[in-house]
């Protein structure tokens, strides 16, 4: 399998996998997401704004560090224009009601 390296930019628009679609665009950063309470052995969603968000992008959330033990993130989608939706699993035996937090994003727009 071959490597994708990339030394300071992505020419945005000539990366695509075979037979794949091209990548429009490509950007990032954080956002405050706080999680509502969470029953034990549950799964809740938190919303985000992210402007310039659209439901035909790719998203990749990266959990802080200091993430509550037990919360699990389980996915991110971007529901409707400029909205993130995370959903987080409570794996703890007791309900977590978690403080909003950083979380880092990858938006990736084919």
């Amino acid at each position: 399998m071959g490597k994708l390296r990339f030394r300071s930019h992505v020419v945005v628009g000539a990366l695509s996998t075979e037979g794949g679609t091209k990548v429009q665009d490509i950007f990032h950063g954080t956002v405050s997401i706080d999680p509502p309470s969470i029953a034990a052995d549950a799964e809740g969603t938190a919303t985000a704004t992210i402007s310039g968000a659209a439901t035909t992008d790719l998203v990749f959330v990266t959990a802080p560090s200091n993430l509550d033990a037990g919360l699990i993130p389980k996915g991110a989608t971007i529901t409707s224009g400029n909205t993130l939706t995370v959903t987080i699993a409570n794996e703890s035996g007791g309900t977590i009601d978690a403080a909003a937090k950083n979380w880092a994003y990858l938006i990736v727009r084919p």
